[in-house]
């Protein structure tokens, strides 16, 4: 399904969108799983090709049609999103048949998932309770299944409102050390001769009280509309964030791989580098086979490889969970109990004893748990946005986080979840969908069941390689992609010192410091500068400089409301890009804007968060078959665009409106970017635009041949083109043509002949029957002139400061990329003339040129500021 269809489906239902809550989306009926895999028919789409300026051809699109939920930043959430995807033939995608297909295809990420999850749940979750002091696992509820209870709660509350593809939410595990300062502070304030059901029933508290709060300030910030803010942390920070967490991660596989605790490191790299095997195996079959099967056939087989050694009489079990090659059964030597009575057996014995005073003292450590939850949420957040290339849209999964953690309380898991990146991304990258996630919370359900008879037969591989897997998927997605895309060196820098404050301060203070560093860089290099949208608005006002049939002209003038303009001037960073793309996507789903111009001529920098956000903006115009189209670009701005790793379209020269050029476009002056909005809405309406020159004689009597070849012929057809409207004023139009044909000069200039000078006084105005001519304009910010202006075909240029008597406020060369330019030009004593003995068509001009210029009225304030 082209785009293009994707907006017409999309026009049909935009008017049906109701009040009622809606939340139930079909992510099979995502157009395509790749973030470049589909092909528009009969259409190459060129991309800027910084190293000859000329366009490169390309075969595929740039934008990512998994990104579906293109409407949450948009519309409010109590309305119907509209399913964007084509319609399913009859009989097809409902019934038991397509139900059994989509279960199908989400064992694979779905096995994964709970493998992984169970590898977490054994490798953190067996740690919750385990603070030096407390009492021992007979007091304490089972923490493997404490963690599932939070992944399975998680889900129900991501479920309801996240518009990512997988929707798994699973433990903090950042919160692990920071609630085992928690406890220690409670060991330390229990008063003498506190018993053991005492110190535990306060723990439980604490973690109830902790959890139920985080829920409860979620959901209070994201209704407050206060989440919104916290997309102005920088992109670079949370880079840096996840680089320390990827690093993290791989020296993990050296302390979950150990035999036991203790153990020297050296003398345990058996263990530790099977770990760092399997992981990297896992890794380069994940890039390089890219398989929905082998992965998760993978983990299985890793899985199961103890068993299956024991079966078939190769090795003992038993010996090999001596010898410390299985994960060790946090429950050993303790009377078998099911999950749920071993959890109702702590909560009835000891919460009844917790101390509320002591626990009202934690209060200090709960807000630090909030605020920090509340980093590393965003973090992963906009760590899966990043690599899934699924935009999110904070307040919803900031709420859906919110019930998340109450849900988690209120089952009794009591711990803190998040969106996790790691599972996110694994699933996403294996194909998960929604029902996945459902399934995976189903299988968590199952494993609560069986965990402690799995759990001491899988290998500490499986969890040093899981490890090790992500830790190196991180950092190919981090350090790896910030050294190619980087805005500044300074972005490496703020990267490369947040991992190292992570490995020696821990993970909480490096991110409050490479925050603090990075908003500290950006305060030094943009203070004073902040981005303004200095006008945004439909192109009543705006139109290019292209002479058009008068049917055109009309149909523009008609639908000037799918034109939007936006005017922006600073820097686009981290903190105002987010206000851009919000115009933006208003003016795509309130107004109803096909094509949006965003007029850079006085944008001064562009740093990593705002490259990234204005290729999200692409993907989602991408998606809905509309464009965002980028013009007066500086060469800084468009390095960094490149380099984050922006496609940028562009139209062949020459052509009109070619089909399939969505998503984000760039021409380099500002007038062809307009004439390339109003070809895409007569192309829209059915009109060729390729032939614009082109107009229709239908007034005049007297057949001419469109030939620009011909000097005398394309005289003849501009000056028609030109004041064809307005001849009804004259008694004899023939004569009024005839006598305007010997006043106006016919000229050829070589690629790059200029004109006339900038400041020098007018002496002529100049039409153009063929070729191009540029309008340049001294830049007091850069050291050589930039095209204000590019006057194609058809069009005129130089008549307001011929007819004022002024000088003119550019310069006039000939294209020096294209060929020669046939000019027809009418200098003052001409003009003069025409006053003289014929006033009534001096004034049929001026009253063109006048009507030409009033339209460019709102453009030339564009150009002729901040330079």
């Amino acid at each position: 399904m082209l785009p293009t269809a994707v907006a017409k489906k999309f026009k049909e239902e935009q008017q049906e969108l109701s009040r009622a809550p809606s939340t139930a989306f079909d992510f099979e009926d995502v157009i395509s799983p790749s973030l470049a895999g589909v092909q528009f028919a009969g259409f190459q789409n060129p991309v800027i090709n910084r190293s000859n300026s000329q366009p490169l051809l390309y075969s595929e699109a740039s934008c990512d049609f998994k990104e579906w939920a293109l409407l949450e930043a948009d519309l409010p959430r109590t309305q119907s999103v509209p399913n964007i995807a084509a319609p399913k033939e009859q009989g097809e995608g409902s019934g038991p048949v397509q139900l059994l297909k989509d279960i199908s295809s989400q064992l694979a990420p779905t096995s994964v998932t709970i493998i992984m999850y169970s590898v977490f749940a054994v490798t953190y979750g067996s740690q919750i309770y385990t603070s030096p002091g407390l009492p021992g696992p007979e007091y304490a509820p089972d923490g493997v299944s404490a963690w599932l209870l939070s992944n399975i709660a998680g889900e129900i509350g991501t479920l309801m409102f996240t518009a990512l593809p997988c929707a798994l939410a699973g433990g903090a595990i950042e919160m692990l050390p920071i609630f085992h300062g928690m406890f220690t502070n409670i060991v330390t304030d229990m008063p003498a001769g506190a018993g053991p059901e005492e110190m535990m029933g306060t723990v439980l508290a604490t973690c109830f009280v902790t959890t139920m709060g985080l829920g409860l300030f979620f959901v209070v910030v994201a209704n407050f509309g206060v989440a919104k803010y916290l997309r102005s942390v920088p992109l670079v920070v949370l880079k840096g964030a996840l680089f320390g967490v990827s690093i993290w991660l791989m020296m993990s596989t050296f302390s979950i791989t150990l035999p036991h605790a203790g153990a020297d490191t050296q003398e345990a790299w058996p263990y530790w580098s099977l770990g760092i095997v399997v992981g990297t195996a896992l890794f380069l079959v994940d890039e390089f086979v890219r398989s929905k099967v082998v992965i998760p056939l993978m983990f299985v087989s890793i899985a199961a490889a103890p068993t299956i050694l024991h079966l078939l009489d190769i090795v003992d079990m038993d010996d090999m969970r001596d010898n410390g090659w299985l994960v060790k059964d946090p429950n050993q030597g303790l009377p078998r109990q099911i999950w749920y009575e071993k959890a109702y057996s702590a909560y009835s014995t000891s919460l009844s004893h917790a101390n509320w005073s002591i626990v009202a003292q934690q209060l200090p450590g709960m807000v630090g748990i909030w605020v920090t939850h509340a980093l590393c949420a965003l973090m992963d957040m906009k760590a899966t946005e990043m690599i899934s290339g699924v935009e999110t849209h904070i307040p919803t999964e900031i709420k859906g986080l919110g019930f998340a953690n109450i849900f988690s309380s209120l089952t009794g898991g009591s711990w803190p979840v998040y969106l996790n990146c790691s599972s996110n991304v694994s699933a996403w990258k294996l194909g998960g969908t929604r029902l996945g996630a459902i399934m995976s919370a189903l299988g968590q359900i199952v494993l609560l069941f069986v965990a402690q008879d799995i759990v001491p037969c899988l290998p500490r591989a499986l969890a040093g390689g899981a490890s090790w897997w992500l830790g190196a998927v991180f950092f190919k997605e981090t350090f790896i992609d910030i050294m190619n895309q980087h805005a500044q060196k300074s972005d490496i820098a703020v990267v490369v010192f947040m991992a190292v404050t992570m490995m020696v301060d821990g993970f909480v203070n490096a991110l409050l410091i490479g925050l603090m560093v990075a908003m500290g860089i950006f305060t030094l290099q943009y203070s004073g500068s902040p981005v303004v949208i200095r006008s945004s608005g439909d192109a009543r006002f705006f139109r290019s400089n292209v002479q058009r049939t008068k049917e055109h002209d009309n149909l523009i003038r008609q639908h000037y409301q799918k034109i939007w303009v936006i005017l922006v001037d600073g820097l686009l960073m981290f903190g105002s890009s987010p206000y851009l793309t919000d115009e933006a996507r208003r003016a795509m789903a309130s107004e109803g804007a096909e094509s949006i111009l965003l007029n850079f001529r006085g944008v001064q920098g562009l740093d990593y968060s705002g490259a990234l956000d204005l290729i999200v903006l692409g993907r989602r115009a991408a998606s809905l078959g509309r464009r965002i189209v980028l013009t007066e670009l500086s060469s800084d701005v468009l390095d960094t665009l490149t380099r984050a790793g922006a496609q940028l379209l562009h139209r062949p020269p020459g052509e009109g409106f070619v089909e399939g050029l969505v998503g984000l476009c760039y021409e380099e002056h500002y007038h062809t970017a307009l004439r390339l909005c109003e070809d895409a809405l007569l192309a829209s309406l059915g009109k060729d635009t390729k032939a614009t020159y082109h107009l229709s004689m239908t007034s005049l009597d007297e057949p001419l041949e469109e030939t620009s070849q011909n000097s005398d012929a394309g005289l003849s057809l501009l000056l028609r083109t030109t004041f064809h409207e307005n001849l009804h004023r004259i008694s004899d139009p023939q004569a009024a043509m005839v006598f305007l044909k010997k006043l106006f000069r016919t000229a050829e200039y070589p690629p790059g002949h200029t004109l006339w000078q900038e400041g020098q006084p007018a002496t002529l105005c100049i039409g153009v029957i063929d070729g191009e001519i540029w309008g340049l304009q001294a830049n007091t910010n850069a050291s050589k002139s930039r095209v204000i202006e590019v006057v194609p075909r058809g069009s005129f240029t130089g008549y307001t400061a011929l007819f004022n008597g002024e000088s003119y406020v550019h310069s006039a060369v000939v294209a020096p990329t294209g060929g020669r330019c046939v000019v027809a030009e009418l200098t003052s004593e001409a003009f003069q003339e025409i006053e003289e003995q014929w006033p009534g068509l001096a004034a049929v001009m001026l009253r063109t040129f006048l009507k030409i210029g009033v339209s460019e009225i709102r453009n030339m304030s564009l150009f002729f500021t901040n330079t």
